[in-house]
């Protein structure tokens, strides 16, 4: 199974064991004294996902975990794609990524190379082996950390907060920009706040099966980045459970 399938269901069994216990907010500023302290809806609801056996021709059992996403399309399609061609823009010479990604308005194409959605295809990933259970998790990027030892970090790319909440409609929220750095709305605390509720947890799990030791952030709205931010698994860790 891959880590986006697992991790839903990690989710809740920490949510479980955990008597859903609520994450630490500490340091945001008095605009959040009556906001939820706690994880979002959206993240505590049920998640179903599908067992499949697989036929391995040698007599063995083989099975496979698939996420479920309903009888119909994702809403969030769009962020899905958004956040492949992000991570391949941040990932890529610009000049190559300009050739062989961006459409030329004349023909609809790329001026190089194949659809844009084949070109897509190179990806990397560690893999875990858990017992009989085998995860799989994708790889970003690699750099090293501040003492000059090689790192493998992930790589976010995080819609402003009414983008999400109602991504159906994201088109009438394009002009929402982060502009300060505190505050209830408009500002990186807010997506702080969210990050905790909402990001942190599934974060954590995905870095902890693929080895990586943070994420980098970049806001954005689907047309304008707003700034990056890399946060450091420990600090993630200390958000959801305290320590």
């Amino acid at each position: 199974m891959s880590t986006s399938t697992i991790t839903a269901m990690l989710n809740h069994i920490y949510y479980s064991i955990s008597n859903y216990k609520s994450p630490h907010f500490s340091g945001l500023s008095e605009s959040y004294d009556h906001e939820p302290m706690k994880f979002m809806l959206s993240q505590r609801k049920p998640n179903t996902i599908f067992l499949r056996q697989l036929s391995t021709g040698d007599g063995d059992e083989l099975w496979s975990i698939d996420s479920d996403s309903g009888y119909t399309e994702s809403s969030n399609e769009v962020l899905l794609k958004m956040g492949k061609y992000m991570e391949k823009m941040f990932t890529t010479d610009a000049d190559y990524f300009n050739l062989h990604y961006v459409l030329d308005p004349a023909t609809g194409k790329p001026k190089v190379g194949a659809e844009p959605e084949k070109n897509m295809q190179e990806d990397y990933y560690r893999y875990m082996k858990v017992g009989k259970m085998l995860l799989r998790s994708q790889i970003d990027t690699q750099g090293e950390d501040e003492h000059g030892n090689p790192i493998v970090f992930e790589l976010k790319t995080r819609a402003t907060a009414p983008l999400r909440y109602d991504i159906i409609n994201y088109v009438d929220y394009l002009d929402y920009h982060i502009l300060k750095y505190k505050g209830l709305y408009g500002s990186f605390e807010r997506e702080l706040y969210d990050l905790v509720r909402g990001g942190f947890l599934k974060y954590i799990m995905q870095m902890k099966i693929g080895q990586m030791q943070g994420a980098a952030i970049a806001y954005h709205n689907t047309q304008k980045i707003f700034g990056f931010e890399y946060i450091k698994l420990e600090e993630m860790e200390k958000r959801v459970f305290g320590c």
